[in-house]
């Protein structure tokens, strides 16, 4: 069993990957990944090597034991959105954030977030129509035809994201939880300061944070994501005559 426990509480698309990365190449701060992720448990039952009709139990013991490394620390990372179902798995009653402090008592959180909703929404909505939600070096495009837009899933992506960043802070106001507050913006500015913030608030050496490489994720932003950007924006932005109208 670890002997301290930490959560990455996060939202898609907000960076989460980068994040987890990062932490995960210091060695020292567990292997955070999204191993509770329902649609993920295919494949790390195959990568561990179990059982396809494996009971929960033993899923979740092989979780604890791949994402704690030998100093005794565990990391994962939970979207809110993947509550119900860890809920479900635990057999946990009542409100579905509950299956966290079943599951993991007196863990550390470390709170996600991406101020840009919008670029958030496009991230996902992009990930989305494309079935690439992250690149790595070496690793070539999505193959799929450049994607059309859809605002109204767009905006509901946006409003879907707003939701679980109120469940999260919620949570953390119901059972006074003060976490560790790291931006995505701040991440892709100094990757490596920010992933010190977090060794530090965990009671580790921060400076293992500047012995990691750069990371290894291409950004996947472009000039097709940056047109959809504008095109939304000025749908949102009254024109000159719009403003005299209310006038």
């Amino acid at each position: 069993m670890p002997s301290a426990t930490y959560i990455i509480a996060s939202t898609p698309r907000s960076g989460s990957t980068l994040l987890c990365d990062g932490l995960f190449a210091t060695g020292v701060a567990g292997r955070p990944t999204e191993t509770l992720a329902p649609h993920f448990r295919s494949f790390w039952l195959d990568q561990w090597s179990l059982p396809a009709d494996s009971g929960f139990g033993e899923y979740f013991q092989a979780a604890l034991n791949y994402g704690t490394t030998p100093n005794g620390i565990y990391g994962t990372k939970i979207h809110w959105e993947h509550l119900p179902a860890l809920a479900r798995e635990l057999a946990v009653e009542g409100r579905p954030d509950q299956a966290l402090t079943a599951a993991f008592p007196g863990a550390a959180y470390v709170r996600l977030i991406r101020n840009d909703l919008r670029a958030q929404a496009l991230s996902l909505f992009r990930a989305t129509v494309t079935d690439q939600w992250c690149r790595w070096e070496g690793q070539p495009p999505s193959p799929a035809d450049d994607p059309v837009l859809d605002e109204d899933v767009v905006r509901g992506f946006e409003a879907a994201i707003v939701e679980q960043r109120a469940a999260w802070d919620g949570f953390f106001a119901a059972h006074r939880i003060r976490p560790l507050t790291v931006e995505y913006e701040d991440l892709d500015a100094d990757y490596r300061g920010q992933i010190a913030r977090v060794l530090n608030f965990l009671g580790l050496d921060g400076g293992a944070a500047y012995a990691i490489p750069g990371t290894r994720l291409l950004r996947q932003s472009d000039e097709l994501t940056a047109a959809w950007r504008e095109a939304m924006d000025a749908r949102d932005t009254p024109s000159d005559e719009q403003v005299k109208g209310s006038a």
